[in-house]
């Protein structure tokens, strides 16, 4: 079974016709564009040897005449990935302990799901989450961070480099410099959809609420925040950080040590690979 409604999917491969027709017309042709229609993530064992991919997912009808479009220029791709897309499925962090027996389903990957694990093990990807390509080129610069009350205000400046129009998603993650919680290594907690001529820029601001540098003690059944530094992560993806600040957060709010921190040491310092998987 490869890819269908109400079935969960046993591998990531690509039906074997279609990974050999890509492989025999790359042998035949220089220039290949892969166009994917799919719903999740597939493995690609001939990304080196096509020159583009364009993942189209599920377009509904009108979605050959929008892949159309971006294959001949009449627009400038703008979209991003909103998961992550591992070499193979060996790699992923449920790959383990997923789906389990017939009566229990242990999710023991917690909180490190997605680029959340990835980014945390510095597990090679296909593809970051966020990732996402345009026919233009896009800077980053003057990153500048001001406390607002609760929360804190992110600006930065964006300029078109290349010569046409596009659309930019900038991307902001935080990054816990010490928790008493366990944390992922960053978090994406906002961003922001820029439209630019050639030349041109701009200052994006997006804005992060307090409870963006929480984190839910259960202890307390409430969102703390602990007093101390964050790293504030702005990027193309989560795995293309372009400019970084670091701003302190006080708090009156403390959380109470995990008594079994022994037992949970997976998950405070996991590692990629099965015998070091969080469980």
């Amino acid at each position: 079974m490869y890819e269908t409604e109400g079935v969960d999917r046993e591998h990531m491969k690509m039906p074997p016709g279609h990974n050999a027709l890509i492989d025999r017309l790359a042998k035949s042709h220089g220039k290949v564009v892969v166009v994917l229609s799919n719903g999740s993530p597939v493995e690609m064992p001939w990304i080196n040897d096509v020159q583009s991919i364009l993942e189209g997912y599920l377009g509904g009808q009108a979605g050959a005449g929008g892949v159309v479009d971006i294959l001949f220029g009449r627009v400038n791709p703008s979209g991003k990935l909103a998961e992550t897309f591992p070499i193979k499925l060996e790699d992923t962090p449920a790959y383990h302990t997923f789906p389990g027996g017939p009566a229990v389903v242990e999710y023991r990957e917690s909180l490190y799901v997605g680029y959340r694990y990835y980014d945390t093990v510095g597990q090679d990807v296909l593809f970051p989450f966020g990732f996402g390509l345009s026919y233009t080129t896009f800077e980053y610069s003057d990153l500048k961070l001001k406390a607002n009350g609760e929360g804190v205000t992110v600006s930065l400046k964006i300029r078109n480099v290349g010569d046409i129009e596009g659309k930019e998603i900038v991307q902001v993650y935080v990054h816990d410099v010490e928790s008493t919680a366990f944390r992922p290594e960053k978090e994406l907690k906002g961003f922001a959809k820029v439209r630019l001529e050639p030349g041109e820029t701009i200052e994006a601001s997006i804005e992060l609420s307090r409870r963006a540098f929480a984190f839910y003690d259960p202890s307390q059944r409430d969102w703390i925040v602990e007093t101390g530094d964050f790293d504030i992560l702005v990027g193309a993806s989560s795995q293309d950080i372009r400019l970084s600040g670091t701003i302190r957060i006080e708090s009156k709010q403390m959380a109470a040590p995990p008594t079994n921190r022994e037992k949970l040491e997976a998950y405070y310092n996991p590692q990629k690979g099965e015998k070091n998987q969080p469980g």
